[in-house]
């Protein structure tokens, strides 16, 4: 649930829609650090894109695009 909440608001407030991207369905990625997950959703944060990463036992984590690579 916070992390629904990290998608809508940033710290100033409602975060603008074109910096909100959701993908549906979740797309399989894996991160450099060679774990796998679902991504679901980018948002852009301090000019940086960053992935709603979900591992499979439903770990939330927020990822940089430069760390996330599709299966």
């Amino acid at each position: 649930m916070a992390s629904e909440l990290e998608v809508q608001y940033d710290t100033h407030g409602p975060r603008p829609a074109d910096a909100v991207r959701r993908i549906d369905p979740p797309q399989a990625v894996q991160r450099v650090e060679r774990s796998a997950g679902q991504l679901d959703v980018w948002i852009r944060h301090n000019g940086v894109w960053l992935g709603r990463f979900i591992t499979d036992d439903g770990a939330v984590t927020w990822i940089p695009g430069s760390h996330l690579r599709p299966l």
